[in-house]
């Protein structure tokens, strides 16, 4: 009986702190049940929305340069990348958020997208169907496992 009562209440803490993820707060579901999870190079410079060309994809204002193939064990890596707290930091870089990738994690209509710059200064832009969603410029930890994994996919490194 203890041992079910530890267990429950291990569940429910569980619970309890996925509804407090500091930016995607309680639409994190989105990306740990994305039915759609893309990978992209893209734009280090957001475009102007009236600039933006009919036949050219955009995350945020950033024009899709590549899109990168990946596979389920990519996909996997990734969600659990982008929901880990560690990765993001309240301290404020000074250096200017330059695009390099994007990962759009998409489930029914809804989507969240992460806007990734070069690991040389490290920043993320997250974009969303959800009007809760933390939708700003965050910084992320040196290192994180953000770089460390899109690095593994890519074969490439910033540094």
């Amino acid at each position: 009986m203890f041992m079910k009562v530890i267990s429950f209440l291990f569940m429910m803490s569980f619970f309890v702190m996925q509804d407090n993820h500091p930016i995607f707060h309680k639409h994190q579901n989105i990306i740990q049940e994305a039915k759609d999870v893309f990978l992209y190079e893209v734009s280090e410079q957001p475009v102007a929305p009236k600039q933006h060309k009919k036949d050219v994809d955009y995350i945020g204002d950033y024009e899709v340069v590549k899109t990168i193939k990946i596979t389920s064990d990519d996909i996997q890596n990734l969600k659990s990348v982008a929901l880990d707290e560690k990765n993001y930091i309240k301290d404020k870089k000074t250096c200017p958020m330059l695009g390099k990738y994007a990962i759009k994690f998409a489930k029914d209509k809804h989507y969240i997208a992460l806007v990734i710059s070069p690991n040389t200064c490290e920043k993320v832009s997250v974009f969303s169907s959800e009007k809760s969603v933390n939708k700003q410029f965050h910084d992320l930890s040196s290192p994180n496992s953000i770089h460390q994994t899109l690095e593994k996919i890519t074969g490439s490194s910033d540094k």
